[in-house]
C-alpha cells in the first residue's frame, strides 16, 4: 500500500489523507479515503499485475462492480499501475 500511494502521490493523485479518484466537473472531486482503499483491494497490491489484480478484486462476485475500474484505468495510463 506504501508503495502505490508514494506513486499516487507523484502524480498528484494523493495528498496524504486522501486518494484522488477523478474531478468530474468543476469544483467536483471524487475521492476514497486509503484506509477504505486499504481495506477493499490490500489483498491484490502484492500482485505483479496490479491493474489486472485491482480490476478483478472491483467485481463484487455477483455481477456488480464496486465502480473503481476506471480509475485503475485511467492509473495505468498515467503509469501509476
Amino acid at each position: 500500500m506504501k508503495t502505490l500511494l508514494a506513486k499516487l502521490e507523484s502524480a498528484g493523485l494523493y495528498n496524504g489523507s486522501e486518494i484522488l479518484l477523478d474531478r468530474p466537473a468543476p469544483g467536483v472531486t471524487r475521492f476514497v479515503l486509503p484506509e477504505d482503499f486499504e481495506r477493499m483491494f490490500s489483498s491484490t497490491l502484492t500482485e505483479e499485475d496490479q491493474h489486472a489484480a485491482l480490476v478483478a478484486a472491483d467485481d463484487n462476485g455477483d455481477e456488480t462492480r464496486k465502480g473503481y475500474a476506471q480509475f485503475f484505468d485511467a492509473w495505468r495510463d498515467a503509469g501509476v499501475l
